[in-house]
């Protein structure tokens, strides 16, 4: 898959959303300037049959779903768009192709039975209240005020604190559910604690009682002091109604925290009173699970980062068994990371494919310094954790020497090759240990802090070089 199981995008390219197509072609969203969207072969090979006009839209784009008729629509800040499937946008969807939305919107989903798109976000209702909101429009982008008289639910937030909604099913009866969390603050402070928030919603939009008693559901509570950094970011939903919820546990200290998962039922009650489970990669760690998917076995796969600070993350993934214990034989004692914590790298959405290997999208920094721009990044990883790896179009090679290496590794890059590029070097596991840039045709790169093993030298235009650290 690309290059070492990686498709690394140009300069200033950022991930939003991705759906895997019926014909295991990848459909990408996400910014490089204004909005833009991606095709990708199954292959990871660019789909040079997709060429849309592109968008002069320079908002974020956060979510994207494929409709029954191929239309796709997406997300961003406070605009929907959609787009034909050629990838060009659908006149006929509100303002030739765009409804500007009252709220912020951070999750979007279609009800496949019923054509009809919703999205949830948050509106900023006071000074110190950031409220979350859901909205409901038709499959012409009007608002659809069979839900809630108006199109849109507000729903009432502890004062002071700000929330959001990070992810939505939507059922065969039509009753939407919602996961989410919000933080307290005080005045201009704001704490580091946040709850866990689920909701549900009748059809009409009124708030669903037989899901915990009043339709809300907060899990592990916390208060202003309790350092409880807790997010529900993504679910996936059962056939018996239940959600299984992934998003992050907050541990003492302030922020540190681990990757979180728990199980509610259909009724609104936690299935076990010691959820959620926490899934950390070492102490004292920012771990964040941001997606949720199931494979084909029933095994959960968790994705997100992990690192040391906000702009210090891995791409990560913890793979568990039906039971919710860690499944050992996936990477490392259940869990996989790719790209060094020497800057802000983490995995946005994850989907498995048939053959049960995970495709991840997400943002890297390349290089050792926070001032390297962002790069969309697709990865896709073994059903056994490594990097699903293919041949690179260029047969030709990077020349290493010394060969084996103690500490400085000297490069020439063949003749005609672009420079100004980043490289990567992987282990045999398929996690990227160190990046850099290739400013010349030969340039050297220190290695002394890589352990004794087998390594791969991987940049995105030549065939993989392997190397070894003695």
């Amino acid at each position: 898959f690309g290059n070492a199981g990686t498709v690394i995008l140009q300069d200033y390219t950022q991930a939003g959303d991705f759906a895997i197509q019926d014909d295991g072609k990848i459909l990408v969203v996400g910014n490089s300037g204004p909005l833009k969207l991606w095709r990708f072969n199954s292959d990871g090979s660019p789909d040079d049959s997709f060429t849309p006009a592109g968008t002069s839209i320079y908002s974020q784009a956060s979510d994207m779903a494929i409709m029954p008729d191929g239309k796709i629509v997406v997300a961003a800040e406070s605009k929907i768009l959609r787009f034909n499937p050629d990838g060009n946008l659908d006149t006929g969807f509100g303002n030739n192709g765009t409804v500007t939305a009252t709220l912020a919107i951070t999750s979007m989903e279609v009800d496949h039975l019923s054509d009809k798109i919703i999205v949830g976000g948050y509106v900023q209702t006071s000074t110190f209240v950031r409220s979350i909101v859901i909205a409901r429009y038709n499959y012409d982008g009007t608002a659809d005020l069979t839900f809630n008289g108006t199109g849109i639910k507000i729903f009432d937030q502890p004062q002071p604190s700000s929330a959001f909604v990070t992810d939505l099913k939507i059922d065969s009866s039509h009753r939407i559910s919602a996961s989410g969390y919000y933080s307290f603050q005080a005045m201009y402070f704001p704490s580091y604690a946040s709850n866990h928030w689920l909701c549900r919603l009748n059809d009409n939009g009124a708030m669903d009682t037989t899901f915990s008693d009043d339709g809300i559901l907060i899990v592990d509570p916390g208060s202003f002091n309790s350092f409880k950094a807790n997010q529900s970011n993504a679910m996936v939903a059962k056939e018996d109604g239940s959600l299984i919820v992934a998003g992050s546990k907050g541990t003492d200290p302030y922020t540190q925290r681990d990757f979180a998962l728990y199980e509610v039922s259909s009724a609104g009650i936690l299935q076990n009173p010691n959820m959620p489970f926490s899934y950390g990669f070492t102490v004292n760690k920012n771990d964040l699970a941001s997606s949720l998917a199931v494979d084909n076995n029933g095994r959960y796969v968790l994705a997100g980062k992990t690192g040391n600070g906000v702009f210090q993350n891995s791409f990560a993934l913890v793979r568990l068994n039906p039971d919710y214990t860690v499944d050992t034989s996936f990477g490392i004692n259940g869990t996989v990371t790719t790209f060094p914590q020497t800057n802000n790298n983490t995995i946005k959405k994850i989907a498995i494919q048939p053959d049960n290997k995970i495709v991840a999208l997400g943002t890297i920094t390349m290089g050792d310094n926070s001032s390297f721009p962002n790069r969309l990044c697709i990865a896709r990883y073994l059903e056994t954790s490594s990097l699903s790896v293919t041949d690179s179009p260029d047969n030709r090679q990077v020349q290493l020497y010394p060969n084996p290496v103690k500490n400085i590794l000297y490069a020439k890059i063949p003749d005609g090759s672009p420079l100004n590029d980043f490289y990567s070097i992987s282990d045999v596991q398929g996690r990227i240990v160190q990046t850099g840039l290739i400013a010349s045709a030969n340039f050297e790169i220190n290695v002394d802090s890589l352990k004794n093993g087998l390594y791969i030298f991987i940049t995105p235009f030549l065939k993989p070089t392997k190397f070894v650290k003695d």
